[in-house]
Protein backbone atom coordinates (compact mmCIF):
# COMPACT_ATOMS: atom_id res chain seq x y z
CA UNK A 1 0.00 0.00 0.00
CA UNK A 2 2.86 2.18 0.62
CA UNK A 3 4.38 2.09 -3.16
CA UNK A 4 0.41 2.94 -3.85
CA UNK A 5 0.41 5.97 -1.96
CA UNK A 6 3.61 7.09 -3.57
CA UNK A 7 2.66 6.42 -7.11
CA UNK A 8 -0.11 8.78 -6.15
CA UNK A 9 1.45 11.39 -4.78
CA UNK A 10 3.59 11.80 -7.77
CA UNK A 11 0.69 11.31 -10.01
CA UNK A 12 -1.20 13.92 -8.17
CA UNK A 13 1.44 16.84 -7.88
CA UNK A 14 2.49 16.13 -11.48
CA UNK A 15 -1.48 17.20 -12.28
CA UNK A 16 -1.72 19.91 -9.92
CA UNK A 17 2.01 21.67 -11.29
CA UNK A 18 0.65 21.17 -15.02
CA UNK A 19 -3.07 23.08 -13.59
CA UNK A 20 -1.08 25.65 -12.34
CA UNK A 21 0.88 26.41 -15.47
CA UNK A 22 -1.85 26.42 -17.47
CA UNK A 23 -4.02 28.40 -15.44
CA UNK A 24 -0.90 30.84 -14.92
CA UNK A 25 -0.32 31.18 -18.87
CA UNK A 26 -4.04 30.92 -20.03
CA UNK A 27 -5.15 32.81 -22.86
CA UNK A 28 -1.60 34.17 -23.27
CA UNK A 29 -0.83 30.39 -24.22
CA UNK A 30 -0.65 30.42 -28.19
CA UNK A 31 0.30 27.37 -29.94
CA UNK A 32 -0.50 24.88 -32.78
CA UNK A 33 -3.23 23.72 -30.02
CA UNK A 34 -3.85 26.21 -28.29
CA UNK A 35 -7.83 26.52 -28.64
CA UNK A 36 -7.80 22.79 -27.53
CA UNK A 37 -5.60 23.49 -24.16
CA UNK A 38 -7.13 26.72 -23.34
CA UNK A 39 -10.60 25.78 -23.55
CA UNK A 40 -10.40 22.16 -23.09
CA UNK A 41 -7.35 20.33 -21.09
CA UNK A 42 -8.14 22.13 -17.95
CA UNK A 43 -11.84 20.50 -18.50
CA UNK A 44 -10.39 17.33 -18.30
CA UNK A 45 -7.61 17.41 -16.06
CA UNK A 46 -9.66 19.08 -13.40
CA UNK A 47 -12.28 16.03 -12.70
CA UNK A 48 -9.19 13.70 -13.09
CA UNK A 49 -7.69 15.79 -10.36
CA UNK A 50 -10.50 16.16 -8.09
CA UNK A 51 -11.09 12.30 -8.53
CA UNK A 52 -7.64 11.50 -7.80
CA UNK A 53 -7.73 13.46 -4.67
CA UNK A 54 -10.81 12.34 -3.20
CA UNK A 55 -9.58 8.31 -3.99
CA UNK A 56 -6.35 9.55 -2.13
CA UNK A 57 -7.04 8.27 1.24
CA UNK A 58 -9.15 5.00 0.02
CA UNK A 59 -6.34 2.63 1.00
CA UNK A 60 -6.40 3.33 4.76
CA UNK A 61 -10.07 2.91 5.11
CA UNK A 62 -10.68 0.73 8.03
CA UNK A 63 -11.38 -3.26 7.51
CA UNK A 64 -14.52 -2.89 8.07
CA UNK A 65 -15.28 -0.66 4.86
CA UNK A 66 -12.25 -2.29 2.53
CA UNK A 67 -15.45 -4.01 0.97
CA UNK A 68 -17.34 -1.01 -0.35
CA UNK A 69 -13.98 0.73 -1.56
CA UNK A 70 -14.85 0.36 -5.12
CA UNK A 71 -18.55 1.47 -4.29
CA UNK A 72 -16.78 4.52 -2.86
CA UNK A 73 -15.10 4.85 -6.31
CA UNK A 74 -17.92 4.99 -8.64
CA UNK A 75 -19.71 7.38 -5.94
CA UNK A 76 -16.77 10.01 -6.24
CA UNK A 77 -16.92 9.10 -9.97
CA UNK A 78 -20.33 10.01 -10.13
CA UNK A 79 -20.43 13.33 -7.91
CA UNK A 80 -17.06 14.68 -9.92
CA UNK A 81 -19.08 14.53 -13.14
CA UNK A 82 -22.05 15.67 -11.66
CA UNK A 83 -20.19 18.81 -10.06
CA UNK A 84 -18.77 19.50 -13.56
CA UNK A 85 -22.36 19.67 -14.60
CA UNK A 86 -23.76 21.70 -11.98
CA UNK A 87 -20.98 24.01 -12.65
CA UNK A 88 -21.33 24.27 -16.16
CA UNK A 89 -25.42 24.30 -16.23
CA UNK A 90 -24.99 27.78 -13.51
CA UNK A 91 -22.87 28.81 -16.36
CA UNK A 92 -25.62 28.50 -18.73
CA UNK A 93 -27.77 30.38 -16.52
CA UNK A 94 -25.67 33.41 -15.85
CA UNK A 95 -24.11 32.27 -12.74
CA UNK A 96 -20.06 33.05 -12.58
CA UNK A 97 -19.10 29.32 -10.84
CA UNK A 98 -15.44 28.61 -11.80
CA UNK A 99 -15.71 30.77 -15.15
CA UNK A 100 -18.09 32.47 -16.82
CA UNK A 101 -18.27 31.03 -19.81
CA UNK A 102 -21.19 28.40 -21.17
CA UNK A 103 -19.70 25.68 -23.48
CA UNK A 104 -21.95 22.68 -24.19
CA UNK A 105 -18.76 20.29 -25.39
CA UNK A 106 -17.56 21.03 -21.63
CA UNK A 107 -19.93 18.39 -20.69
CA UNK A 108 -18.02 15.55 -22.57
CA UNK A 109 -14.80 17.05 -21.08
CA UNK A 110 -15.76 16.47 -17.94
CA UNK A 111 -17.45 13.01 -17.96
CA UNK A 112 -13.69 12.13 -20.09
CA UNK A 113 -11.76 13.48 -17.74
CA UNK A 114 -13.57 11.96 -15.17
CA UNK A 115 -13.15 8.91 -16.82
CA UNK A 116 -9.50 9.55 -17.15
CA UNK A 117 -9.28 9.91 -13.56
CA UNK A 118 -10.37 6.42 -13.07
CA UNK A 119 -8.54 4.94 -15.72
CA UNK A 120 -5.12 6.65 -13.98
CA UNK A 121 -6.34 4.94 -10.68
CA UNK A 122 -7.08 1.46 -12.18
CA UNK A 123 -3.39 2.15 -13.60
CA UNK A 124 -2.01 2.53 -10.09
CA UNK A 125 -3.64 0.19 -8.55
CA UNK A 126 -2.23 -2.29 -10.83
CA UNK A 127 1.41 -1.05 -10.90
CA UNK A 128 1.70 -1.00 -7.35
CA UNK A 129 0.38 -4.82 -7.61
CA UNK A 130 2.96 -5.24 -9.77
CA UNK A 131 5.71 -4.19 -7.72
CA UNK A 132 4.73 -5.40 -4.31
CA UNK A 133 6.53 -6.97 -2.22
CA UNK A 134 5.72 -10.16 -0.88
Amino acid sequence: MKKEKTIRIVIIVLMLLVLLALHILGPSYFAPNSIFINSFLVDILLPCYLFLLLTFNLYSLPQSFVKYKKQLKITFAIGVFLIGFIVETLQYFGVPILGSTFDILDYPMYFLGTLFGVGIDIFILRISKKYQVH
